[in-house]
């Protein structure tokens, strides 16, 4: 097919591209604006900052752990506790899966830093709930660490008291089994060691800070001037699919021979 016979088609149903166009453009108008423009608004967090900045911890690269804590604590900015947490700070009455579905969390590769944002129809509604969110999650996570710390502390310490007084029996008595003393003082320092390996982790693990607070907000998604301009670009190919197809069913029509009866 030649451009002057292209042109042809086109102009032979031209009132069937137009028509296309119009309708689809249009209802894609109108439903753009009667919808909400949404809102975006982002806080940055880090997360382990001290940790990572300090040295490889059991042989852990800095950019395994960076990885390594931020994809841990993304998923946790959206669990219950946070939410409700966010939510009493915002003083909102809000179902906890209300909140949830307008917050996403970005984490960026090989980094500490975790951006929690949150998608609003209100812009200042959404910069509220951007620092409620991440200010409920930095206190929710060192809550947890400390809780966890104290935890360990108290078990850790359990295992050193039963094996100080192993060694203390074992001392007592006349025939002292060289070995097994040594073995009991080795257990003893490996348990020293491991508990203050876990007091450092746990104690890393509540560094978390809010570096970048939401002052500003962006427009989520694109404009209604640009959904409109997809539309019609979309609607007017398909208004000239629509015009060769017409014509080839018109062609089909004519090429067929009419039975004489």
């Amino acid at each position: 097919m030649d451009l002057v016979e292209f042109i042809g088609v086109i102009k032979r149903w031209i009132i069937l591209v137009i028509a296309v166009a119009v309708v689809v453009t249009g209802y894609t108008a109108f439903v753009a604006l009667r919808t909400p423009a949404s809102y975006s608004a982002d806080t940055t967090v880090i997360i382990g900052l001290s940790e990572i900045t300090s040295s490889s911890l059991l042989g852990i690269s800095i950019t395994q752990n960076a990885e390594r804590l931020t994809s841990t604590y993304a998923e946790l900015v959206t669990t219950q506790p946070v939410m409700e947490k966010s939510l009493e700070k915002a003083g909102l009455d809000w179902p906890i899966t209300e909140l949830q579905s307008m917050v996403f969390t970005t984490t960026t590769k090989n980094t500490p830093s975790l951006q929690i944002s949150v998608i609003d129809s209100d812009a200042n509604r959404a910069t509220l709930l951007a620092n409620t969110v991440s200010e409920a999650f930095v206190e929710y996570i060192k809550e947890t660490g400390k809780n966890s710390a104290l935890e360990a502390q108290a078990e850790t310490m359990k295992q050193l008291n039963d094996v100080n007084k192993e060694i203390a029996a074992l001392g007592a008595t006349s025939s002292m089994d060289a070995g097994l003393f040594k073995a009991l003082q080795d257990r003893r320092d490996t348990i020293i060691n491991e508990y203050e390996i876990l007091l450092n982790q746990q104690a890393h693990a509540g560094d978390v800070r809010v570096i970048d607070s939401a002052y500003t907000v962006t427009r989520a998604g694109m404009s209604n001037t640009q959904k409109i301009g997809i539309s019609f670009v979309i609607s007017l190919v398909a208004g000239i699919v629509l015009a060769f197809i017409a014509e080839a069913v018109r062609k089909s029509f004519r090429e067929t021979p009419v039975e004489q009866f």
